[in-house]
């Protein structure tokens, strides 16, 4: 999960995803209120959460939100949409590798 919320934080920074400190907090990472807001978009997208932009502040790293993220997916036993995979990467928000490797963890 963390590699996946790193990728996406990287497309809408445009830099390498190995170029995000995942223990830095977002602020320094260069995150202001409107990638904050593209961002939590997308991970809600991705794993089907409901968050706002407001979660950023209670979990201020990536590796935070991974673990916020993870718990709160890891509580609805509801299995990935495929078609929510389908529709993120037909619109970018998603490569297709990124999508197979959300469907080979769904299990």
């Amino acid at each position: 999960m963390l590699d996946v919320l790193r990728e996406e934080l990287a497309r809408l920074l445009c830099c390498g995803p190995w170029d995000i400190d995942v223990h830095a907090p977002f602020n320094r990472l260069g995150v202001d209120s409107i990638i904050g807001a593209e961002f939590v978009a997308a991970v809600n997208r991705i794993y089907g959460t409901r968050e706002r932009s407001a979660t950023l502040y209670a979990h201020p790293n990536p590796a935070a939100l991974a673990a916020h993220v993870a718990l709160l997916t890891a509580q609805r036993p509801a299995p990935m949409d495929v078609e929510v995979l389908l529709d993120a990467v037909r619109d970018d928000l998603l490569t297709v590798d990124q999508a197979l490797a959300l469907l080979s963890r769904r299990g």
